[in-house]
């Protein structure tokens, strides 16, 4: 199976996601993370470029992957047709890439993380709805599960802009679900069939499962660590994110996914995997 051709770098992201929990988890009793309510922006120091540049390039690689799939895999140089399976997959994968986006934008302008996860959130919610409204009657989704799922994005939203709602600190709430996001990596990398019969999409093509995997392995390793880094400082975020860009594009190139895109070569793989390892560097230099 397609798995079973790159099990190193898909452990290689588990393990990254494990050793991030743990490196975050405090080694003695401490007092509750509080994350400013004002003023985050200041946080990113003096480099506010970086930051709105990677917002930029997810928000717009977000917006073409929500908004327009086969549009965008054409862009890429792939001489195919989306099934509704991939059109679907697709979408997820853009409303990631809009959240990491939104979340950058909304905490260099000044937004609390809190609330600037609740931004972030949106579009996934936005997905499950369309999702329930649309995907479930063209394609075998498991409707149960994207309504759990949109009830559990919709809470994240509410506790997220009202800060925790007096129930929850804020700045461990973002942290709370940037681990809830890395432990759900762990059944797409050791149990994917089983992952996917859950969801109703079993049977998944080597392309699905490679959209997939990317989804929901690499991108939502860019998005916890950003949100699990972002208490201490944008820097590291923005480290974080490309971090887990890098990690995906090494795997394309690996696994030559670009024959399973039916694309000319892997040129488009090397271009961003050069770009995502220029940000986790410039972000760690500048942490």
């Amino acid at each position: 199976s397609f798995l079973k051709l790159q099990p190193q770098m898909l452990r290689t992201a588990s393990v990254l996601a494990l050793v991030s929990v743990a490196a975050a988890l405090p080694a003695r009793p401490t007092a509750p993370m509080r994350a400013p309510a004002t003023n985050l922006a200041l946080r990113g120091g003096n480099f506010p470029h970086l930051t709105t540049a990677t917002a930029g390039v997810f928000l717009l690689q977000g917006s073409a992957l929500s908004f327009a799939p086969q549009a965008c895999t054409k862009a890429y140089g792939a001489d195919m047709e989306l099934s509704p399976v991939d059109q679907m997959m697709l979408e997820w994968g853009g409303s990631s890439f809009l959240g990491i986006g939104l979340f950058l934008a909304s905490v260099h302008k000044g937004l609390s993380l809190p609330k600037a996860l609740a931004v972030a959130l949106a579009p996934t919610l936005g997905v499950c709805v369309r999702s329930v409204a649309h995907w479930t009657k063209t394609t075998s989704i498991n409707a149960g599960a994207l309504k759990a799922w949109s009830a559990i994005t919709l809470a994240m939203v509410y506790l997220g802009w009202t800060e925790g709602a007096g129930v929850v600190d804020g700045g461990d709430l973002v942290k709370y679900w940037s681990y809830f996001m890395l432990l759900n990596i762990l059944p797409v990398v050791f149990a994917f069939d089983k992952w996917a019969d859950a969801y109703g999409v079993g049977g998944m093509t080597d392309r699905q499962r490679c959209i997939s995997v990317n989804n929901f392995v690499f991108t939502q390793l860019s998005s916890a660590l950003m949100l699990l880094f972002a208490g201490e400082s944008i820097p590291k975020a923005l480290a974080g994110v490309w971090a887990g860009g890098a990690l995906l594009h090494a795997n394309a190139l690996i696994g030559q996914q670009w024959k399973l895109f039916r694309q000319p070569n892997g040129m488009a793989s090397v271009f961003w995997l050069a770009l995502s390892l220029a940000g986790t560097y410039s972000g760690l230099k500048m942490s």
